[in-house]
């Protein structure tokens, strides 16, 4: 949450900060790519990438095309030499290991394919998988996330559920694009990172399982600034009607 969060702040301070702050922002920064390198949350970086490069898009159009480049040649020397997966740590967790979760997943959907197995159930499900762990004189069965947010939901919710949560997001986009139209300064810096938050997040859970996560920081951060969204349209007209007044 913290490393995502940071780079909200980081950008909107590169954006509008003071010299001091800009320069600040620059450390902060460096911090959160040390955090991100040495944790190796393959899809927080994926997310924060998301939002640097909307956020450039609009904001600093050469760093946009600079990082695709760099995107680029860093993908391609990934290609070229396959040990440096190895060397980052990109590889641990590999997608066959994923592959056995999926298709769990997927076989306790068809189970109860309407309601799905209940809300939370997750950790139980795939106990299966895993061994016994022992700790002392007990054992503990240890289960995971599916590491993807959508079948997970589908399996513990089942089509109904699915359904239900699918126009939420579709509110959440309609509503940002139908402010964008109308924003200005803050706000519209506002819906920038919004927008780079929505759509990093959300590709983000197609690796893993925090969307719906209640203790998941970075699912509290994006809740968060969608109930600050639904709220602009509101600030913004009161906002243009005391500066009538």
């Amino acid at each position: 949450m913290y490393s995502l969060a940071s780079i909200i702040f980081i950008l909107y301070k590169f954006q509008f900060g003071k010299r001091f702050e800009k320069i600040l922002s620059w450390w902060t920064l460096l911090l959160v790519a040390i955090n991100f390198t040495l944790t190796v949350s393959r899809s927080s970086i994926l997310g924060a990438a998301i939002i640097i490069m909307i956020f450039t898009f609009y904001y600093h159009r050469k760093w946009f095309y600079a990082g695709l480049i760099a995107g680029a040649l860093a993908g391609l020397a990934l290609l070229i030499f396959p040990i440096l997966l190895d060397v980052l740590r990109l590889a641990s967790n590999p997608f066959s290991y994923r592959d056995q979760l999926f298709e769990l997943a997927i076989s306790k959907w068809k189970e109860r394919m309407l309601f799905g197995q209940g809300y939370g159930t997750t950790l139980i499900m795939t106990t299966e998988l895993f061994t016994f762990l022992q700790k002392g004189y007990h054992y503990l069965l240890i289960g995971k996330h599916f590491g993807n947010m959508y079948l997970e939901l589908l399996s513990e919710t089942g089509i109904l559920g699915f359904v239900l949560f699918v126009p939420i997001i579709v509110i959440l986009y309609k509503k940002q694009k139908k402010l964008w139209q109308i924003a200005r300064g803050d706000y519209k810096v506002f819906l920038v990172l919004y927008r780079g938050l929505f759509w990093g997040f959300l590709i983000q859970n197609v690796f893993e399982s925090a969307l719906l996560a209640p203790g998941n920081g970075v699912a509290f951060l994006f809740w968060t600034f969608s109930g600050l969204l639904l709220s602009f349209e509101r600030l913004m007209l009161a906002e243009e009607g005391t500066q009538t007044t």
